[in-house]
Protein backbone atom coordinates (compact mmCIF):
# COMPACT_ATOMS: atom_id res chain seq x y z
CA UNK A 1 0.00 0.00 0.00
CA UNK A 2 1.10 3.39 -0.46
CA UNK A 3 2.42 5.58 1.92
CA UNK A 4 0.51 9.05 1.95
CA UNK A 5 1.67 10.15 5.33
CA UNK A 6 2.80 13.02 3.83
CA UNK A 7 0.18 13.91 1.63
CA UNK A 8 -1.92 16.60 2.84
CA UNK A 9 -6.10 16.75 2.81
CA UNK A 10 -7.94 19.50 0.87
CA UNK A 11 -11.00 21.02 2.23
CA UNK A 12 -12.42 23.38 -1.03
CA UNK A 13 -15.41 25.45 0.20
CA UNK A 14 -17.07 27.84 -2.63
CA UNK A 15 -20.21 29.62 -2.96
CA UNK A 16 -22.49 30.62 -5.81
CA UNK A 17 -22.52 34.00 -6.72
CA UNK A 18 -20.50 35.38 -3.62
CA UNK A 19 -18.58 39.18 -4.06
CA UNK A 20 -15.56 39.48 -2.07
CA UNK A 21 -16.91 43.11 -0.68
CA UNK A 22 -19.41 40.99 1.61
CA UNK A 23 -17.28 39.67 3.87
CA UNK A 24 -15.41 41.49 7.02
CA UNK A 25 -11.68 40.95 5.57
CA UNK A 26 -12.74 42.68 2.94
CA UNK A 27 -13.73 45.54 4.46
CA UNK A 28 -17.83 44.17 3.82
CA UNK A 29 -20.74 45.52 5.99
CA UNK A 30 -21.33 42.64 8.50
CA UNK A 31 -19.85 40.47 10.75
CA UNK A 32 -18.02 37.00 9.13
CA UNK A 33 -15.79 35.92 11.99
CA UNK A 34 -15.01 32.60 11.09
CA UNK A 35 -13.85 33.49 7.36
CA UNK A 36 -12.01 36.45 9.09
CA UNK A 37 -10.80 33.62 10.91
CA UNK A 38 -9.84 31.79 7.68
CA UNK A 39 -7.56 34.97 6.20
CA UNK A 40 -6.30 35.96 9.54
CA UNK A 41 -4.64 32.59 9.75
CA UNK A 42 -3.79 32.48 6.14
CA UNK A 43 -3.21 34.66 3.08
CA UNK A 44 -6.01 36.69 1.44
CA UNK A 45 -6.08 37.75 -2.22
CA UNK A 46 -7.41 41.16 -3.12
CA UNK A 47 -7.35 40.30 -6.69
CA UNK A 48 -8.65 37.07 -7.44
CA UNK A 49 -10.78 37.05 -10.81
CA UNK A 50 -13.61 34.32 -11.86
CA UNK A 51 -12.08 34.92 -15.58
CA UNK A 52 -16.08 33.78 -17.12
CA UNK A 53 -18.77 35.48 -14.65
CA UNK A 54 -21.31 33.03 -14.90
CA UNK A 55 -22.30 29.86 -13.08
CA UNK A 56 -21.25 26.87 -15.41
CA UNK A 57 -18.55 28.14 -17.43
CA UNK A 58 -17.03 29.23 -14.07
CA UNK A 59 -17.28 26.28 -11.91
CA UNK A 60 -15.70 24.27 -14.66
CA UNK A 61 -13.10 26.74 -15.25
CA UNK A 62 -12.49 26.03 -11.77
CA UNK A 63 -12.48 22.05 -11.66
CA UNK A 64 -9.95 21.86 -14.30
CA UNK A 65 -8.16 25.21 -14.76
CA UNK A 66 -8.76 25.52 -17.96
CA UNK A 67 -10.18 28.77 -19.66
CA UNK A 68 -13.64 28.24 -20.64
CA UNK A 69 -12.32 29.16 -24.21
CA UNK A 70 -10.23 25.94 -24.22
CA UNK A 71 -13.27 23.83 -22.96
CA UNK A 72 -15.65 21.63 -24.99
CA UNK A 73 -19.21 20.07 -23.91
CA UNK A 74 -19.71 16.11 -24.24
CA UNK A 75 -20.94 17.05 -27.57
CA UNK A 76 -18.34 19.38 -28.56
CA UNK A 77 -19.68 22.78 -28.05
CA UNK A 78 -18.05 25.19 -26.70
CA UNK A 79 -18.15 25.64 -23.31
CA UNK A 80 -20.09 28.93 -22.71
CA UNK A 81 -23.26 28.43 -21.14
CA UNK A 82 -25.30 27.48 -17.93
CA UNK A 83 -26.48 23.63 -17.86
CA UNK A 84 -24.14 22.38 -20.30
CA UNK A 85 -22.59 18.81 -19.77
CA UNK A 86 -18.74 19.06 -19.48
CA UNK A 87 -16.58 17.01 -21.86
CA UNK A 88 -16.12 13.94 -19.88
CA UNK A 89 -12.72 13.84 -20.89
CA UNK A 90 -12.17 17.17 -18.94
CA UNK A 91 -9.15 17.23 -16.45
CA UNK A 92 -10.23 18.03 -13.57
CA UNK A 93 -8.23 18.18 -10.54
CA UNK A 94 -10.41 15.69 -8.72
CA UNK A 95 -9.61 13.06 -11.71
CA UNK A 96 -5.77 13.65 -11.09
CA UNK A 97 -6.30 13.51 -7.27
CA UNK A 98 -8.40 10.24 -7.70
CA UNK A 99 -5.24 8.67 -9.95
CA UNK A 100 -3.08 9.43 -7.20
CA UNK A 101 -4.97 7.81 -4.22
CA UNK A 102 -7.11 10.59 -3.10
CA UNK A 103 -10.55 10.26 -1.79
CA UNK A 104 -12.37 13.07 -3.45
CA UNK A 105 -16.07 13.51 -2.73
CA UNK A 106 -18.46 16.59 -3.48
CA UNK A 107 -21.52 17.90 -1.65
CA UNK A 108 -23.90 20.50 -3.10
CA UNK A 109 -24.42 22.69 -6.23
CA UNK A 110 -22.99 21.24 -9.24
CA UNK A 111 -24.23 22.72 -12.14
CA UNK A 112 -21.67 21.55 -14.66
CA UNK A 113 -24.43 19.29 -16.44
CA UNK A 114 -26.93 19.22 -18.75
CA UNK A 115 -29.79 17.54 -16.57
CA UNK A 116 -32.57 19.85 -15.19
CA UNK A 117 -32.53 21.88 -11.86
CA UNK A 118 -32.43 19.08 -8.77
CA UNK A 119 -31.54 15.92 -10.96
CA UNK A 120 -29.37 13.28 -9.86
CA UNK A 121 -25.74 12.88 -11.15
CA UNK A 122 -24.80 9.44 -11.37
CA UNK A 123 -22.26 7.75 -10.12
CA UNK A 124 -19.45 7.12 -13.07
CA UNK A 125 -17.87 9.92 -15.45
CA UNK A 126 -20.44 12.54 -14.81
CA UNK A 127 -19.29 13.02 -11.29
CA UNK A 128 -15.50 14.27 -12.65
CA UNK A 129 -13.32 12.35 -10.91
CA UNK A 130 -15.36 12.83 -7.55
CA UNK A 131 -15.61 9.19 -6.87
CA UNK A 132 -15.15 8.58 -3.24
CA UNK A 133 -19.16 10.18 -1.83
CA UNK A 134 -21.24 12.77 -4.24
CA UNK A 135 -24.08 14.40 -2.49
CA UNK A 136 -24.21 16.95 -5.26
CA UNK A 137 -27.05 17.70 -7.71
CA UNK A 138 -27.75 19.67 -10.39
CA UNK A 139 -28.07 23.72 -9.31
CA UNK A 140 -29.79 23.71 -5.84
CA UNK A 141 -32.47 21.18 -4.03
CA UNK A 142 -34.96 23.26 -1.98
CA UNK A 143 -33.59 25.94 -0.26
CA UNK A 144 -35.55 25.99 2.70
CA UNK A 145 -36.24 22.13 2.47
CA UNK A 146 -33.42 20.43 1.79
CA UNK A 147 -32.52 16.79 0.64
CA UNK A 148 -30.15 14.82 -1.00
CA UNK A 149 -30.19 11.94 -3.17
CA UNK A 150 -29.11 8.32 -2.76
CA UNK A 151 -25.90 6.98 -3.88
CA UNK A 152 -28.31 5.22 -6.70
CA UNK A 153 -30.62 7.63 -7.45
CA UNK A 154 -33.68 6.24 -5.68
CA UNK A 155 -34.21 8.03 -2.95
CA UNK A 156 -34.27 11.56 -1.92
CA UNK A 157 -33.07 12.18 1.64
CA UNK A 158 -35.04 14.34 3.91
CA UNK A 159 -32.15 16.96 6.11
CA UNK A 160 -32.89 17.68 9.35
CA UNK A 161 -32.32 21.25 8.76
CA UNK A 162 -34.46 23.89 7.40
CA UNK A 163 -31.55 25.42 5.46
CA UNK A 164 -29.53 24.00 2.58
CA UNK A 165 -26.31 24.87 3.21
CA UNK A 166 -27.16 23.78 7.24
CA UNK A 167 -27.98 20.33 6.00
CA UNK A 168 -25.08 20.20 3.63
CA UNK A 169 -22.64 21.40 6.67
CA UNK A 170 -24.49 18.31 8.47
CA UNK A 171 -23.35 16.45 5.26
CA UNK A 172 -19.93 18.06 5.86
CA UNK A 173 -19.20 17.19 9.27
CA UNK A 174 -19.72 13.57 8.71
CA UNK A 175 -18.07 12.85 6.15
CA UNK A 176 -14.81 14.75 7.72
CA UNK A 177 -15.68 12.66 10.99
CA UNK A 178 -15.34 9.61 8.83
CA UNK A 179 -12.26 10.50 6.52
CA UNK A 180 -10.23 11.46 9.67
CA UNK A 181 -10.66 7.58 10.92
CA UNK A 182 -10.23 6.29 7.23
CA UNK A 183 -6.72 8.30 7.34
CA UNK A 184 -5.82 6.94 10.85
CA UNK A 185 -7.19 3.46 9.80
CA UNK A 186 -5.72 3.38 6.09
CA UNK A 187 -3.36 6.21 5.88
CA UNK A 188 -5.18 7.32 2.57
CA UNK A 189 -5.93 11.88 2.30
CA UNK A 190 -9.17 13.15 0.86
CA UNK A 191 -10.21 16.30 -1.21
CA UNK A 192 -13.49 17.32 -0.23
CA UNK A 193 -15.00 19.99 -2.23
CA UNK A 194 -18.50 22.18 -0.77
CA UNK A 195 -20.41 24.05 -2.79
CA UNK A 196 -23.44 26.26 -1.55
CA UNK A 197 -26.01 28.18 -3.55
CA UNK A 198 -26.18 30.91 -1.19
CA UNK A 199 -25.99 33.94 -1.39
CA UNK A 200 -27.19 33.20 -4.61
CA UNK A 201 -30.92 33.49 -4.80
CA UNK A 202 -33.29 32.49 -4.08
CA UNK A 203 -32.30 34.49 -0.54
CA UNK A 204 -34.81 32.94 1.62
CA UNK A 205 -34.07 31.88 4.67
CA UNK A 206 -36.25 29.64 7.36
CA UNK A 207 -37.83 30.49 10.68
CA UNK A 208 -34.38 29.32 12.64
CA UNK A 209 -32.28 31.29 10.24
CA UNK A 210 -34.40 34.64 10.37
CA UNK A 211 -32.44 36.57 13.09
CA UNK A 212 -29.24 36.81 10.20
CA UNK A 213 -32.32 39.09 8.44
CA UNK A 214 -32.45 41.21 11.68
CA UNK A 215 -28.93 41.29 12.47
CA UNK A 216 -28.24 42.18 8.61
CA UNK A 217 -30.75 45.38 8.75
CA UNK A 218 -29.02 46.74 11.85
CA UNK A 219 -25.39 46.72 10.20
CA UNK A 220 -26.61 47.62 6.51
CA UNK A 221 -27.97 51.44 5.98
CA UNK A 222 -26.51 52.05 2.25
CA UNK A 223 -25.29 50.31 -0.66
CA UNK A 224 -22.29 51.14 -2.93
CA UNK A 225 -22.49 54.25 -4.53
CA UNK A 226 -22.54 53.05 -8.15
CA UNK A 227 -26.06 51.68 -8.12
CA UNK A 228 -28.67 54.06 -9.31
CA UNK A 229 -30.52 56.26 -6.96
CA UNK A 230 -27.52 56.07 -4.33
CA UNK A 231 -27.52 59.99 -4.41
CA UNK A 232 -31.14 60.52 -3.82
CA UNK A 233 -31.10 64.24 -3.88
CA UNK A 234 -30.38 63.95 -7.47
CA UNK A 235 -32.13 60.90 -8.29
CA UNK A 236 -35.00 60.40 -10.69
CA UNK A 237 -38.37 58.69 -8.91
CA UNK A 238 -37.43 55.77 -11.14
CA UNK A 239 -33.86 55.45 -9.87
CA UNK A 240 -35.23 55.99 -6.28
CA UNK A 241 -37.11 52.89 -6.44
CA UNK A 242 -34.68 50.80 -7.56
CA UNK A 243 -32.80 52.07 -4.95
CA UNK A 244 -34.97 51.02 -2.42
CA UNK A 245 -35.17 47.58 -3.95
CA UNK A 246 -31.16 47.00 -4.33
CA UNK A 247 -30.81 47.94 -0.15
CA UNK A 248 -33.77 45.14 0.66
CA UNK A 249 -31.68 42.83 -2.00
CA UNK A 250 -28.27 43.74 0.05
CA UNK A 251 -30.19 42.95 3.42
CA UNK A 252 -30.74 39.40 2.05
CA UNK A 253 -27.81 38.60 0.61
CA UNK A 254 -25.36 39.73 3.47
CA UNK A 255 -27.69 37.37 6.02
CA UNK A 256 -27.01 35.00 3.68
CA UNK A 257 -23.54 35.58 3.90
CA UNK A 258 -23.84 35.41 7.59
CA UNK A 259 -25.22 32.26 7.50
CA UNK A 260 -22.78 30.40 5.44
CA UNK A 261 -19.72 32.35 7.77
CA UNK A 262 -21.72 30.21 10.52
CA UNK A 263 -21.85 26.90 8.66
CA UNK A 264 -17.29 27.64 7.70
CA UNK A 265 -17.22 27.64 11.13
CA UNK A 266 -18.54 24.53 11.94
CA UNK A 267 -16.53 23.18 9.31
CA UNK A 268 -12.99 24.42 10.75
CA UNK A 269 -14.33 23.00 14.51
CA UNK A 270 -14.51 19.21 13.19
CA UNK A 271 -10.96 19.57 11.45
CA UNK A 272 -9.89 20.67 14.95
CA UNK A 273 -11.45 18.01 16.63
CA UNK A 274 -10.63 15.35 14.68
CA UNK A 275 -6.82 16.54 14.20
CA UNK A 276 -7.29 17.08 10.82
CA UNK A 277 -6.80 20.84 10.78
CA UNK A 278 -2.73 20.85 10.78
CA UNK A 279 -2.47 18.73 7.68
CA UNK A 280 -5.26 20.53 5.87
CA UNK A 281 -5.18 22.55 2.68
CA UNK A 282 -8.66 24.91 3.35
CA UNK A 283 -9.69 27.08 0.42
CA UNK A 284 -12.83 29.25 0.32
CA UNK A 285 -13.80 31.09 -2.51
CA UNK A 286 -16.48 31.64 -5.22
CA UNK A 287 -17.37 30.76 -8.62
CA UNK A 288 -17.91 34.69 -9.68
CA UNK A 289 -19.80 37.64 -7.83
CA UNK A 290 -22.68 39.91 -8.23
CA UNK A 291 -23.81 43.01 -9.21
CA UNK A 292 -26.42 43.38 -7.03
CA UNK A 293 -27.77 45.86 -9.23
CA UNK A 294 -24.75 48.39 -9.33
CA UNK A 295 -24.65 49.82 -12.50
CA UNK A 296 -28.11 48.94 -12.54
CA UNK A 297 -27.47 45.23 -13.30
CA UNK A 298 -28.81 42.46 -11.59
CA UNK A 299 -26.53 39.02 -11.49
CA UNK A 300 -23.35 38.58 -13.39
CA UNK A 301 -22.27 38.36 -17.10
CA UNK A 302 -20.40 41.71 -16.48
CA UNK A 303 -16.92 42.48 -15.76
CA UNK A 304 -17.66 45.05 -13.36
CA UNK A 305 -15.93 44.51 -10.30
CA UNK A 306 -18.77 43.31 -8.65
CA UNK A 307 -19.65 40.68 -10.36
CA UNK A 308 -15.83 39.39 -11.98
CA UNK A 309 -13.84 39.45 -8.64
CA UNK A 310 -13.93 36.70 -6.40
CA UNK A 311 -12.85 36.16 -2.82
CA UNK A 312 -9.86 33.90 -2.33
CA UNK A 313 -8.52 32.54 1.49
CA UNK A 314 -6.06 30.14 1.21
CA UNK A 315 -5.17 28.71 5.09
CA UNK A 316 -2.48 25.74 5.35
CA UNK A 317 -0.79 25.60 9.15
CA UNK A 318 2.84 25.81 8.77
CA UNK A 319 3.21 25.85 5.35
CA UNK A 320 1.94 29.54 3.97
CA UNK A 321 2.21 32.65 6.17
CA UNK A 322 -0.60 33.92 8.53
CA UNK A 323 -2.59 36.97 8.57
CA UNK A 324 -1.23 37.89 5.12
CA UNK A 325 -2.86 40.02 2.46
CA UNK A 326 -1.45 40.46 -1.37
CA UNK A 327 -2.57 41.91 -4.71
CA UNK A 328 -0.91 39.62 -6.90
CA UNK A 329 -3.75 38.56 -9.45
CA UNK A 330 -5.09 34.80 -9.41
CA UNK A 331 -7.61 33.67 -12.62
CA UNK A 332 -9.71 31.17 -11.03
CA UNK A 333 -7.77 28.41 -13.06
CA UNK A 334 -4.93 29.09 -10.94
CA UNK A 335 -6.73 26.80 -8.08
CA UNK A 336 -6.91 23.92 -9.77
CA UNK A 337 -2.88 23.12 -10.30
CA UNK A 338 -2.56 24.81 -6.76
CA UNK A 339 -4.19 22.49 -5.20
CA UNK A 340 -2.25 19.31 -6.97
CA UNK A 341 0.83 20.98 -6.81
CA UNK A 342 0.21 21.31 -2.49
CA UNK A 343 -0.68 17.53 -2.87
CA UNK A 344 2.22 16.80 -4.70
CA UNK A 345 0.81 15.84 -7.59
CA UNK A 346 1.24 17.16 -11.33
CA UNK A 347 -1.17 18.57 -13.02
CA UNK A 348 -3.01 17.32 -16.28
CA UNK A 349 -0.88 18.68 -19.62
CA UNK A 350 -3.66 20.70 -20.64
CA UNK A 351 -4.41 22.81 -17.61
CA UNK A 352 -3.94 26.41 -18.35
CA UNK A 353 -3.46 27.74 -15.17
CA UNK A 354 -0.33 28.21 -12.52
CA UNK A 355 0.63 27.47 -9.53
CA UNK A 356 -0.20 29.39 -6.28
CA UNK A 357 2.14 27.48 -4.31
CA UNK A 358 5.83 29.12 -4.76
CA UNK A 359 4.16 32.71 -4.00
CA UNK A 360 1.90 31.00 -0.79
CA UNK A 361 5.12 29.26 0.77
CA UNK A 362 7.09 32.36 0.28
CA UNK A 363 9.41 30.91 -2.24
CA UNK A 364 8.73 33.80 -4.63
CA UNK A 365 7.44 37.18 -4.05
CA UNK A 366 5.58 36.83 -7.33
CA UNK A 367 2.30 35.53 -8.40
CA UNK A 368 2.39 33.56 -11.93
CA UNK A 369 0.08 36.86 -13.67
CA UNK A 370 0.55 40.26 -13.73
CA UNK A 371 -3.21 40.77 -14.88
CA UNK A 372 -6.26 38.68 -14.94
CA UNK A 373 -7.82 37.67 -18.34
CA UNK A 374 -11.98 37.25 -18.36
CA UNK A 375 -14.37 36.26 -21.45
CA UNK A 376 -18.27 35.94 -21.94
CA UNK A 377 -19.72 34.47 -25.31
CA UNK A 378 -23.26 34.79 -24.91
CA UNK A 379 -25.59 37.62 -25.02
CA UNK A 380 -27.68 38.06 -21.63
CA UNK A 381 -28.93 41.35 -20.84
CA UNK A 382 -28.63 41.98 -17.44
CA UNK A 383 -28.97 45.26 -17.24
CA UNK A 384 -32.89 46.85 -15.69
CA UNK A 385 -31.56 50.31 -15.64
CA UNK A 386 -29.36 52.11 -18.04
CA UNK A 387 -27.05 50.55 -20.64
CA UNK A 388 -23.75 47.91 -20.54
CA UNK A 389 -22.18 45.28 -22.30
CA UNK A 390 -23.51 42.37 -24.05
CA UNK A 391 -22.78 39.80 -26.54
CA UNK A 392 -18.98 38.63 -27.31
CA UNK A 393 -16.48 39.98 -24.87
CA UNK A 394 -13.03 39.75 -23.46
CA UNK A 395 -11.88 41.68 -20.72
CA UNK A 396 -8.24 42.49 -19.57
CA UNK A 397 -7.36 43.75 -15.92
CA UNK A 398 -3.99 44.99 -14.49
CA UNK A 399 -3.00 46.97 -11.51
CA UNK A 400 -3.92 50.74 -13.18
CA UNK A 401 -6.76 49.56 -15.92
CA UNK A 402 -9.70 47.53 -17.11
CA UNK A 403 -10.20 47.10 -20.37
CA UNK A 404 -12.96 45.53 -22.49
CA UNK A 405 -13.38 44.63 -25.58
CA UNK A 406 -17.03 44.13 -27.53
CA UNK A 407 -18.10 42.64 -30.92
CA UNK A 408 -21.60 42.49 -31.83
CA UNK A 409 -21.80 38.26 -31.90
CA UNK A 410 -23.39 36.34 -30.33
CA UNK A 411 -26.46 38.90 -30.32
CA UNK A 412 -24.88 41.89 -30.92
CA UNK A 413 -24.89 44.85 -28.72
CA UNK A 414 -28.03 45.67 -28.33
CA UNK A 415 -27.21 49.50 -28.37
CA UNK A 416 -24.82 49.05 -25.44
CA UNK A 417 -21.72 50.59 -24.70
CA UNK A 418 -19.42 49.06 -27.51
CA UNK A 419 -15.56 49.32 -25.23
CA UNK A 420 -14.89 50.00 -21.65
CA UNK A 421 -11.82 51.42 -20.12
CA UNK A 422 -11.89 52.48 -16.37
CA UNK A 423 -8.94 53.63 -14.48
CA UNK A 424 -8.75 51.22 -11.43
CA UNK A 425 -6.71 53.77 -8.91
CA UNK A 426 -8.87 57.09 -9.50
CA UNK A 427 -12.14 55.21 -9.87
CA UNK A 428 -12.38 52.22 -8.03
CA UNK A 429 -16.41 52.18 -8.76
CA UNK A 430 -15.91 52.07 -12.02
CA UNK A 431 -18.10 54.93 -12.96
CA UNK A 432 -16.57 56.57 -15.81
CA UNK A 433 -15.77 55.17 -19.32
CA UNK A 434 -12.58 56.51 -20.71
CA UNK A 435 -12.29 54.06 -23.94
CA UNK A 436 -13.63 57.41 -26.47
CA UNK A 437 -11.31 59.50 -24.53
CA UNK A 438 -7.91 60.53 -26.64
CA UNK A 439 -5.78 60.86 -24.28
CA UNK A 440 -5.85 56.98 -23.10
CA UNK A 441 -5.53 55.62 -26.80
CA UNK A 442 -2.11 54.68 -25.78
CA UNK A 443 -2.88 53.01 -22.81
CA UNK A 444 -5.86 50.96 -25.30
CA UNK A 445 -2.69 50.02 -27.49
CA UNK A 446 -0.82 48.43 -24.89
CA UNK A 447 -3.87 46.94 -22.79
CA UNK A 448 -4.68 45.58 -26.27
CA UNK A 449 -1.28 43.93 -27.19
CA UNK A 450 -1.43 42.82 -23.29
CA UNK A 451 -4.61 40.71 -24.31
CA UNK A 452 -3.82 39.45 -27.68
CA UNK A 453 -0.46 37.96 -25.41
CA UNK A 454 -3.47 36.28 -23.20
CA UNK A 455 -5.27 35.08 -26.09
CA UNK A 456 -2.74 33.31 -27.81
CA UNK A 457 -1.44 31.56 -25.13
CA UNK A 458 -4.37 30.16 -24.10
CA UNK A 459 -5.41 29.55 -28.04
CA UNK A 460 -8.58 31.77 -27.19
CA UNK A 461 -10.51 31.54 -30.78
CA UNK A 462 -11.79 35.09 -30.25
CA UNK A 463 -8.40 35.77 -31.45
CA UNK A 464 -8.57 33.91 -35.10
CA UNK A 465 -12.26 34.25 -35.52
CA UNK A 466 -13.57 37.59 -33.95
CA UNK A 467 -10.47 39.63 -34.28
CA UNK A 468 -9.39 38.39 -37.73
CA UNK A 469 -5.92 36.48 -37.08
CA UNK A 470 -4.61 33.53 -38.51
CA UNK A 471 -2.57 31.13 -35.79
CA UNK A 472 1.06 31.41 -37.47
CA UNK A 473 0.76 35.28 -37.14
CA UNK A 474 2.52 37.18 -34.56
CA UNK A 475 0.61 39.35 -31.56
CA UNK A 476 2.69 42.24 -33.05
CA UNK A 477 1.40 41.44 -36.93
CA UNK A 478 -2.39 40.80 -35.59
CA UNK A 479 -1.95 44.08 -33.35
CA UNK A 480 -0.89 46.02 -36.62
CA UNK A 481 -3.79 45.10 -38.24
CA UNK A 482 -6.16 45.75 -35.75
CA UNK A 483 -4.43 49.38 -35.70
CA UNK A 484 -4.61 48.93 -31.56
CA UNK A 485 -2.41 52.22 -31.74
CA UNK A 486 -4.92 54.98 -31.81
CA UNK A 487 -2.15 57.73 -31.53
CA UNK A 488 -1.66 58.82 -35.69
CA UNK A 489 -5.94 59.01 -35.67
Amino acid sequence: MADYRDFPNVLLVFCDQLRPHALASYGGPVPTPNLDRVAGEGVRFSQAYCTYPMCTPARAALLTGRFCHALRDQQDYPYLYNNQLLDLDAPTFAKTLTAAGYNCSYIGKWHTDDAKYGKFIPRGPRRQGFDDEFYGLQCFSDITNPWHFSDDGQEKIQGTKSWEPDHQTDLAEDYLRRAAERRQREGTPFCLTISYNPPHGPTDLPSERQHLLQTAREYIKETRPNVPGYNSETASATATNLYEEALESYVRYHANVMGIDECVGRLLSVLEHTELRDNTLVIFTADHGDDLLSHGCTGKNQFYEEAALIPLLINFPGQISEGRETSEFVNIVDLAPTILDFCGVQPDERVQGHSLKPLLTGETEKGPNSSAYLEVDHPWWDYIFGQGPQGTRRCIVTADWKLVLITTGGGGTGGAVPHQLFNRKEDPYETENLVNDPAHYQVISELGRHMLAWMYDTEDPFLWTTLRGRPEDSIEKIGKRLSLSYADE
